[in-house]
């Protein structure tokens, strides 16, 4: 979700003079909507702005966070990411897009595979071609851990079952670059 204006100072501080760069939060499940948000926000950037993005986030549609992770890795200007509490299964996403990831010291991650609903009106076709859709998905997914985490057999082991990571296992792993006590 876009700060609110009046919200923004509380974030970054600069001098009356300077423009505030846009930021982007993400904090409530991500779906369409977010991602256009986003779109939004990466229209005002500037060329020498540096994007930070703050996620406290359950995670969402997957086919949105994978649209994310792609907006924000297509980028030129440095990116930052925030972890300020939880950034859960799809919103690992752009999190990982960033080139700079930083994480509170109470902030953890969690990593699993991908979920999806087949819903019950399907005919025997539908099942077949919604079950292609998400393991091409699930794919994508697995290819981007696998970039940012640098090993296959990592990932698979992660995307095992439910796997929780805390900040200072998210370093070691070199999931983030840094735990960080303020807000930048």
């Amino acid at each position: 979700m876009i700060l609110e204006e009046q919200f923004l100072p509380a974030i970054i501080s600069h001098g009356d003079d300077q423009r505030t760069p846009p930021v982007f939060v993400l904090s409530s499940d991500i779906e369409e909507s977010a991602v256009l948000e986003l779109a939004e926000v990466l229209s005002r950037l500037e060329p020498d702005d540096t994007l930070t993005v703050y996620i406290n986030c359950l995670g969402g549609d997957l086919t949105s966070s994978v649209s994310m992770y792609h907006l924000i890795s297509s980028l030129p200007n440095h990116t930052r990411a925030i972890n300020l509490g939880k950034v859960y299964s799809g919103a690992v996403l752009p999190f990982m897009a960033c080139k700079e990831r930083l994480c509170l010291p109470n902030g953890h991650f969690l990593i699993h595979r991908a979920k999806g609903s087949l819903g019950f009106h399907m005919d025997q076709q539908e099942v077949v071609l919604t079950t292609e859709y998400f393991t091409e998905l699930e794919k994508q997914y697995r290819d981007v851990l696998v970039a940012s985490f640098g090993s296959k057999r990592l990932v698979n082991k992660m995307l095992q079952s439910e796997t929780y990571v805390f900040a200072k296992e998210a370093l070691t792993l070199g999931i983030i670059d840094k735990v960080t006590e303020r807000l930048l």
